[in-house]
């Protein structure tokens, strides 16, 4: 999450204002160097085409129907896999947050991060497993009795 106390983008006369969790309260001042400087403050790095498309896409949604898009169909819609945006953004919010939109609203919120969670389940129950291998390497000290 952004720190609004410290972030460059909330100095001087003319700064970018942000909430307490980090969404920037006017989305009509957004610039793509607003979307830049988030991206780096989010730790998801220099954007790339991929990036821009899922940002504009989101965006442009946001506008035509005012609430948080599906997921789904923004995968669809750009053509990239769930999976790609969640490596991309690493969660939900960082795109929201990215693409400059206000506050979604706590049952949003609270949708945004049980399906960055799941995601990342649904990741974890499909990484390869070796059946020799402990699932966790956790050694228990022998009893001292």
């Amino acid at each position: 999450m952004l720190n609004t106390e410290l972030n460059p983008l909330t100095r001087g006369p003319e700064a970018t204002r942000f909430d307490e969790d980090g969404f920037l309260v006017d989305h009509l001042i957004w610039t793509e160097e607003t979307g830049r400087q988030i991206a780096e403050l989010e730790g998801v790095g220099t954007l790339t085409e991929r990036h821009w498309r899922v940002v504009n896409h989101v965006r442009e949604k946001f506008l035509e129907i005012g609430a948080l898009p599906n997921m789904r169909l923004v995968c669809r819609a750009v053509s990239i896999p769930k999976t790609e945006i969640h490596n991309l953004f690493g969660s939900c919010l960082s795109i929201w947050r990215i693409a400059g939109l206000p506050h979604p609203g706590e049952e949003a919120m609270a949708y945004m991060v049980s399906a960055c969670f799941f995601k990342s389940m649904e990741v974890y129950r499909k990484r390869p497993v070796n059946k020799s291998t402990p699932l966790f390497n956790i050694t228990i000290p022998a009893s001292t009795q």
